[in-house]
């Protein structure tokens, strides 16, 4: 059975320029949800890309987050607010 080998994300936000973030361990709910914005989170498929997860807010549009434009490319819908693209290296 395949496992994780490592952790790696990019963080669009709406205005800034990507980060790329790397943990050792798998990160906790409460740090992807801090990245995201607070609150739910929410799993959008990425059409194509087997090996990448996107998060955004599940609450965006309610707290008034603006389009966010990359993540909206990447997942092929409308999305607000910070989005963490999750790239999975399997082993």
């Amino acid at each position: 059975m395949a496992h994780v080998t490592n952790y790696r994300a990019i963080l669009f936000s709406e205005i800034e320029v990507p980060t790329s973030l790397q943990w050792e361990e798998h990160p906790s709910l409460e740090a992807l949800q801090k990245l995201v914005g607070g609150g739910l989170v929410e799993v959008v498929r990425t059409p194509g890309l087997s090996q990448m997860t996107l998060l955004v807010n599940e609450e965006g549009l309610q707290k008034s987050f603006t389009r966010n434009l990359t993540a909206s490319l990447i997942a092929g819908r409308h999305l607000v607010g910070p989005a963490l693209l999750l790239l999975f290296e399997l082993e």
